[in-house]
């Protein structure tokens, strides 16, 4: 299965006319596996877009860092060990993100809330796939050819404010953590509040139906990161719309050999076999044995290394 990616962040009428840059972040990519994630920077500080492309360079650098996890958490058939490893590592994603807010702080000599920001993260697998939100914006997949919500925004406790990721706050009880099974799953979009007015049915959030003309256009190779831009500042977001807006996207290509795969990036056996590919290695099956006799160290010793990675990150 063959996945294909683009994202965009365009400013807003409101920050043009501030001469304020824009505050949302947004990426998306097919190696080591197919993943997106999308910041927006706190609106009442000038300068929270740092804290949102910083967040997006610690995340992704975590999960090329830290792939053989990841497989185990998205690609491994034991579901009681994905189930276990869910927890600390949504967790790490966060904390890691959040400890770029610190960096900044000592580097520009500002508050750590001058860089908050919302997170959208998503991460496909050979077995499941995992969701992390933390405040507005939403995640919207087509599963089975049908558009389905995975996660709506969250207005926080109280109305038209929102959650953000902080550093040296709890951020578990802000968190939204979705693992599901990645059978169907033919499309991802995650996006942030502004884009959400356009795309979103305010009262019923329902998906707008552009999203499978934007993912058609995608899997056909049709819609770079330069096309997304276009579609995100087209004149039907004016005037109403008056915010940043960001959009990425996933997406499983009809081109052969377009991108990257899952199983190509990760070492997930995704592939059909072929005729001839009877029989497991004798090697894969001693591999195999090995993990499966030494599974809770093996475990055990990531964790560790997991939290260890968190640690340096957040100083």
């Amino acid at each position: 299965m063959n996945w294909i990616c683009s994202y965009s962040s365009v400013p807003g009428r409101k920050h043009i006319r501030a001469a304020m840059p824009c505050q949302d972040a947004s990426f998306s990519k097919t190696d080591p596996r197919p993943f997106l994630i999308v910041c927006d920077g706190r609106g009442s500080s000038p300068d929270s877009h740092h804290g949102a492309v910083e967040a997006i360079s610690a995340v992704s650098e975590y999960l090329s860092a830290s792939e053989p996890l990841f497989s185990m958490l998205l690609d491994s058939e034991d579901e009681n060990l994905a189930k276990t490893l869910l927890g600390p590592i949504a967790k790490s994603i966060v904390a890691i993100a959040a400890g770029r807010q610190q960096l900044l702080a000592d580097r520009l000599k500002l508050p750590v809330s001058a860089f908050e920001f919302t997170f959208i993260f998503g991460a496909l697998g050979r077995m499941r796939s995992m969701f992390i939100h933390v405040g507005d914006g939403a995640i919207v997949a087509k599963i089975a050819g049908r558009m389905r919500l995975l996660s709506p925004p969250s207005n926080g406790e109280y109305a038209n404010l929102t959650d953000f990721v902080r550093f040296g706050k709890d951020n578990s009880s802000r968190m939204r953590v979705k693992l599901m099974p990645s059978d169907g799953i033919e499309a991802i979009a995650a996006f942030t509040d502004g884009t959400a007015e356009k795309m979103l049915k305010a009262n019923t959030f329902e998906p707008a139906s552009e999203f499978l003309k934007l993912w058609q256009s995608l899997s056909e190779m049709r819609l770079d990161n330069l096309a997304l831009c276009r579609f995100l500042t087209e004149s039907f977001w004016e005037p109403s719309v008056q915010d940043d807006r960001s959009m990425a996207l996933l997406c499983v290509s009809q081109e052969v050999g377009s991108s990257p795969n899952i199983d190509e990036a990760s070492g997930a056996a995704l592939t059909t076999k072929g005729a001839n590919d009877g029989d497991e290695p004798i090697s894969s099956q001693e591999s195999r044995s090995f993990i499966s006799r030494n599974l809770g160290s093996i475990v055990l010793a990531l964790l560790l290394l997991l939290l260890l990675w968190a640690i340096i990150c957040a100083k």
